[in-house]
């Protein structure tokens, strides 16, 4: 792709943004691989519709650390709520896992390949524009 396809993907995608086709601009960010947009799109998902898990993918693609570990913590400390508070003095079968344990597995497991998935999943996913895609060169 030269540097001209490029800008102009990214032109359209801030256009599409700001017009609220998310989806349509999360496209072209990712053709583009336009960071930027991306972290845009993510924070979009994560603060204004409060989905962490379509935002997780776009953090991770963009190396987000602090927002990565933000949702990590999230679904660690909604884990404990769901398990129940496990500081009593009994354990269940020696199980008693420590939750930044978890974190750092989920950390460590993350990459590039299973970003790359996760984002082609969610966006098989998400419903399809009513505007022609333009990132198949058909």
């Amino acid at each position: 792709m030269t540097q001209k396809e490029r800008m102009s993907l990214i032109r359209e995608g801030n256009k599409l943004f700001n017009d609220r086709d998310i989806q349509l601009a999360q496209k072209y960010f990712l053709k583009a691989d336009y960071q930027s947009g991306l972290l845009r799109v993510a924070d979009y998902y994560f603060y204004d519709k409060q989905l962490p898990l379509n935002a997780l993918p776009l953090y991770m693609k963009c190396g987000a650390k602090s927002k990565i570990e933000e949702i990590h913590q999230r679904m660690a400390f909604a884990l404990e709520k769901i398990l129940g508070d496990s500081k009593d003095d009994e354990t269940q079968d020696g199980n008693d896992i420590e939750l930044s344990e978890i974190d750092k597995k989920m950390t460590s497991q993350s990459t590039d390949n299973q970003v790359e998935k996760s984002i082609i999943q969610t966006l098989g996913e998400t419903k399809a524009s009513d505007q022609p895609d333009p990132l198949n060169n058909t």
